[in-house]
């Protein structure tokens, strides 16, 4: 995965069969919004930050390829987490990652 805008069109390839309606670029790269708040959003590096039930993180982030992202303090967010680009290049893997986001958004 080359860039941001490659990874934003396989995320909106899977989520317009979910009707997930609004997209914006920003920040150098793509973010997906639903009615509960931010979804998904695919950053320049075609990396992936994919929202999360807090009670997931913890599980989540045992899998390779995903770590936490920090908040403006430094410290680790407790439902946001990142997706490095090499465990998202099949489109299985995608989805799995933009289920969780989903559901997160559902809650």
């Amino acid at each position: 995965m080359s860039n941001s805008t490659e990874l934003s069109d396989r995320i909106s390839k899977v989520l317009e069969s979910k009707y997930i309606p609004y997209e914006i670029k920003r920040f150098g790269g793509f973010s997906y919004f639903m009615t509960g708040g931010k979804v998904i959003a695919a950053a320049v590096n075609a990396n992936m930050l994919v929202k999360c039930k807090p009670e997931m993180l913890n599980e989540i982030l045992k899998q390779p390829n995903t770590q936490t992202v920090p908040d403006a303090a430094g410290e680790p967010q407790k439902d946001m987490f990142l997706v490095d680009s090499e465990a998202i290049e099949t489109e299985e893997a995608l989805i799995k990652f933009l289920e969780i986001g989903l559901s997160y958004a559902d809650k």
